[in-house]
């Protein structure tokens, strides 16, 4: 009655759930019980118990990261209560109605084990008996701040009976032994308040004490040990909490400190295996020493620390200061490579005449083909000019901008932008050691020694570029041209820049991206085209003068200009947004979440649209929104002759059909080619049902031929498909305007349809499906067809979220035609032209992967372009290669 009595005051006083109460506030009738003062303290933590769970079933561990930082500070004399299941059910009374919705449907199916506003099943049979997630788990509950309470019989992983009323199901007798009932009790069976487990999976004879108890490696005994090692080690329990963020989201790891000594707690919460790499460079010599086998990973270093887990596995590590390495850890001992030695007596101003000459002929031919940036990889390098240059002040030291013109066989010529600066030796640092995949040459001057490097190593080059493009610089470069720094109005003139943190963003691939401090990414592009920028010029105009939302504002770029005025674009400065990845790897996730989901369906069972696809059907219509707003921002009546509207009359419209037509003329080529190749027998029989409605494209052309639509022609994405866009929250930031890199400037900064840009996610989400279906295995016979016609049907969803999204944001929006039939007709040809050009890309590089665009081909000529599958079901998709089927970029 006192504990009843005192349930009833903490649920009127602490409404969330996460209760914090000291004893001499308790009500006068309750506190004789418990002792005098403050003597006696309690917490619960119920909100941690679902965030867990949800956790798990996205296998994300922002829930987890969440719910913690929401987590109040308590006494020191107090503590959390925390567990995974009671005798209760699994409460989802803190969390979202969806989110409710999603663990139901992911953990309780059977609505018989649902009650109240929670589950009622115990944690093994919750789990689908999967030993790696139990043990995931409890590593969790025994690591997490807090007193963990393990249920009884959850330590040997006792199920449930859901067939007894109200939560009884998971208060069945402890199962002790083999013998009758359970060894709970020796009364006959039918004296029994509830009778024992007795199914083949989590019955007594299967599942008991003795029997655990015998076996070393039964899950009992993995629990002994677990829960020894935490009490070895008092900082799991009472320890600072401090998370790590990896980039790699389905891992969580943080750090539990007592000031005696330091654990790092890493977890998988996919089924996959993953790999993070985790920031420990203030930890910069410990040795992590596995608790569980007691065995010593290699020392932390500098650099991150990197780190692969098998699905739902853990690591709980002793960071400790005086532990040896491992034995097999032994530096890999690699001589320096020979590098040339340039003699600079009068800094950059010396890299003319002879050490021009050995850059350009005996150091950077040698480089560039060695870098992940360098696009002509396996091609001959027949000569490197250095184009210009102009140097850069720093504090202290000074940057060389070079500007590279690479002859390459064949006589193509390509620029290169490449940064150097000088890290020079000291008696404490090597820089050759550091840098040395990044260094091109010796430095001497005097009795000096540095290494000559890519400037993007060094932090003082990002700072100095930023100033200059803050205090708006200009200066001369080698050839006569200027290098201008040019702000906008958007350009934080208040951050210090001199003493700001800067970091490499992801892997070099064909530009290069460092942060400044937590707002600021400097981009360098790599490879360079004479021109004004799309990137540069559309950043500026959505910052500036539509001053659109959605895309990370521009606060500057850096351009080399030459004799005439002709700009270059070299750096990029753009605001930074923090995001969860981009659309590609989020749709992907979600896909495997879903197909998770529908593989183990009892056969001829299908799936329930509204209940597994909701959450992303909402984002694609926000997706749609978001693109429809950013074509409605370039359809703003400026006066910039760049973005002014032009009208788009009938010549415009048959000049897009005629386009059609050229791009069918190469892919009906491209087609006749690969019939006569390797292609399987299916895919052939594809390949000729689309040759064999050839004539449908000419019709699709025809149709637009000559129409004048009442719309006007604007600046636009111009490679738009699901890498191009960020999740941020629950929402999409649109990035990357540089256009499809083998156009021409011209041809990206040209005036079209916006259509073309609604074309290009279409097609996106057609490569997704592809890609989703593909790198999954059949886990029972006739279950690919039915994944096949559930992901056919979420295709058709999405796309006609993503359309009534762009439609509804549209309205109004001068290029984009308001009568259905005729943006339908546009929207049909530009989604043809696309997978046209998929056609003949695919057949040129990747023909096994051809039968995408040949069935979404045949999707739009049979159906149009909402229609997943055409009028005989041609949409689904075919074999292909398991592999990871990313949008053409």
């Amino acid at each position: 009655a006192v504990l009843r009595r005192l349930r009833q005051w903490l649920d009127g006083h602490y409404g969330d759930r996460m209760f914090l109460a000291e004893a001499n506030q308790w009500p006068e009738d309750v506190r004789p019980y418990f002792g005098d003062g403050d003597e006696c303290h309690m917490a619960f933590h119920f909100p941690l118990m679902p965030r867990i769970y949800m956790a798990l079933a996205r296998e994300d561990r922002y829930p987890i990261t969440d719910i913690m930082r929401q987590t109040p500070d308590i006494p020191d004399n107090c503590q959390w209560a925390i567990f995974l299941r009671n005798h209760d059910e699994l409460t989802l009374e803190m969390v979202t109605d969806r989110e409710r919705d999603y663990l139901w449907q992911f953990y309780a199916a059977d609505a018989r084990a649902r009650i109240n506003l929670g589950i009622r099943r115990r944690l093994a049979p919750l789990l689908g008996g999967d030993r790696r997630k139990i043990e995931l788990l409890n590593s969790l509950l025994m690591s997490m701040p807090g007193t963990p309470i393990v249920y009884y019989g959850d330590e040997i992983g006792m199920g449930d009976n859901i067939f007894l009323g109200d939560r009884n199901g998971v208060r069945t007798p402890m199962q002790w032994s083999p013998d009758r009932n359970g060894g709970f009790s020796r009364a006959d069976p039918e004296q029994l308040y509830l009778p024992p487990i007795m199914d083949s999976i989590y019955g007594y004879e299967a599942v008991n004490v003795e029997a655990q108890l015998r076996q070393p490696a039964s899950l009992l005994n993995w629990m002994r040990r677990l829960i020894a090692a935490r009490k070895r080690h008092p900082a799991l329990g009472r320890g600072e909490l401090t998370f790590l963020y990896p980039r790699n989201r389905k891992v969580l790891a943080y750090l539990r400190s007592d000031g005696n000594e330091t654990m790092l707690c890493v977890a998988n919460m996919s089924a996959a295996p993953q790999a993070a790499e985790l920031d420990l460079s203030q930890l910069k010599g410990r040795v992590p020493v596995e608790l569980l086998g007691q065995s010593a990973f290699p020392p932390i270093g500098g650099l991150p620390y990197f780190i692969t887990l098998p699905g739902y596995g853990f690591y709980w590590f002793l960071l400790a200061e005086e532990a040896e390495a491992p034995k097999w850890h032994e530096p890999y001992v690699q001589p320096l490579p020979e590098f040339r030695t340039m003699v600079l007596t009068r800094g950059w101003d010396s890299v003319g005449g002879a050490n021009a000459l050995l850059l350009q002929q005996s150091i950077l031919p040698g480089y560039l083909a060695n870098q992940r940036w360098f696009a002509a990889k396996g091609r001959t390098i027949e000569r490197v000019s250095l184009a210009d240059s102009a140097v850069l002040p720093g504090d202290g030291d000074d940057f060389l901008l070079m500007t590279l013109e690479v002859s390459l066989d064949g006589s193509e010529v390509q620029r290169y932008l490449l940064p150097l600066a000088i890290a020079w030796e000291t008696a404490n640092d090597d820089p050759f050691d550091r840098l040395q995949s990044f260094t091109l040459a010796r430095a001497r001057t005097g009795g000096r020694i540095g290494a000559i490097h890519d400037a993007v190593l060094a932090p003082g080059f990002a700072r100095a570029a930023a100033a200059a493009v803050r205090d708006g610089l200009s200066l001369p470069t080698r050839a006569g041209g200027k290098l201008v720094f040019r702000p906008t109005g958007a350009f934080p003139q208040e951050l210090p820049l001199a003493d700001i943190a800067v970091d490499r963003l992801g892997g070099e691939q064909s530009n290069t991206s460092l942060l400044l401090g937590k707002d600021i990414i400097l981009k360098t592009l790599r490879r360079l085209a004479p021109g004004i920028h799309p990137e540069v010029e559309i950043g500026r105009f959505l910052t500036e003068i539509a001053h659109f939302p959605n895309t990370p504002p521009l606060f500057g770029s850096v351009e080399m200009r030459d004799g005439d005025g002709t700009p270059t674009a070299l750096l990029i400065l753009q605001g930074f947004v923090r995001n969860q990845g981009d659309g590609w790897a989020f749709t992907l996730d979600h896909l495997d979440r879903l197909l998770g989901q529908l593989e183990f369906l009892p056969s001829g069972v299908e799936a329930e649209p509204t209940e597994l696809y909701e959450v992303f059907l909402g984002m694609a219509e926000t997706l749609g929104r978001r693109v429809a707003e950013l074509h409605q921002a370039f359809a703003l009546p400026v006066e910039d002759p760049a973005f002014h509207p032009e009208p788009a009359g009938a010549a415009d419209a048959t000049a897009w059909g005629e386009a059609v037509l050229r791009q069918a003329d190469a892919a009906h080529a491209a087609l006749q080619r690969v019939l006569d190749g390797d292609l399987d027998e299916e895919a052939k029989a594809s390949v000729r049902s689309l040759l064999g409605r050839w004539q449908r494209i000419q019709a699709a052309a025809e149709a637009v031929r000559g129409r004048d639509f009442g719309v006007v022609k604007t600046r636009v994405h111009g490679d738009l498909h699901l890498g191009q866009v960020v999740v941020v929250r629950d929402d999409f930031n649109i990035i990357d305007f540089e256009g499809e890199p083998l156009r021409s400037m011209e041809e990206r900064r040209a005036k079209t349809s916006p259509l073309k840009d609604v074309a290009g996610m279409i097609r996106s989400f057609d490569y997704a499906v592809s890609a989703a279906v593909h790198r999954r295995r059949e886990v029972r016979p006739g279950g690919g067809e039915m994944l096949r016609r559930a992901l056919t049907q979420w295709r058709a969803l999405v796309v006609d979220g993503f359309l009534a999204g762009y439609r509804a944001a549209s309205a109004g929006c001068a290029s984009v035609p308001t009568d259905d039939a005729a943006f339908n007709s546009l929207l049909d040809l530009f989604v043809l032209e696309k997978v046209l050009y998929e056609i003949c890309y695919e057949a040129a590089n990747r023909p096994d992967w051809l039968s995408i665009p040949v069935k979404g081909a045949l999707a739009v000529l049979d159906g149009g372009a909402r229609d997943p599958g055409g009028s005989e079901g041609h949409g689904a998709p075919g074999p292909i290669p398991a592999a990871d089927h990313r949008p053409i970029l």
